[in-house]
């Protein structure tokens, strides 16, 4: 199943050996002034995750996020509907660049941190 806006192909539900993957295009030849993320690892800590139960189904506690409180961090990950009365959206596949962003962000201050040891360790071993 594919999902096109004009010619260009925005999107599709594959099935392969049983597996089914969401796809949203990613091709380079369809975007734009790419450069780094401004997003950080502090943006992500501020999402703020929940539990919460439905009021459809008032015994099954689920994990997730609050449309209108993400949105005040992420908001690419939130559909909002034109019609107020609508329900509000998260796209959880949306979060994953933030996610990742934020890990490399920590592998990053990891690294230096090891190095900080590192050195007062050897500096330990000379006095």
């Amino acid at each position: 199943l594919a999902f096109y806006r004009g010619l260009t192909l925005q999107g599709s539900i594959t099935t392969t050996g049983g597996t089914t993957a969401y796809n949203q295009s990613s091709d380079a030849r369809v975007k734009q002034h790419v450069r780094p993320t401004s997003y950080r690892l502090s943006d992500l800590l501020r999402v703020r995750v929940r539990d919460f139960e439905y009021h459809a189904a008032p015994t099954v506690t689920r994990t997730g996020f609050v449309a209108q409180e993400l949105r005040e961090v992420f908001p690419d990950a939130v559909f909002v509907p034109s019609n107020t009365a609508d329900i509000w959206g998260v796209d959880y596949g949306r979060l994953t660049p933030l996610i990742v962003k934020a890990i490399q962000d920590q592998s990053v201050e990891l690294e230096q941190l090891r190095e900080r040891v590192r050195i007062l360790e050897s500096k330990v071993k000379e006095d």
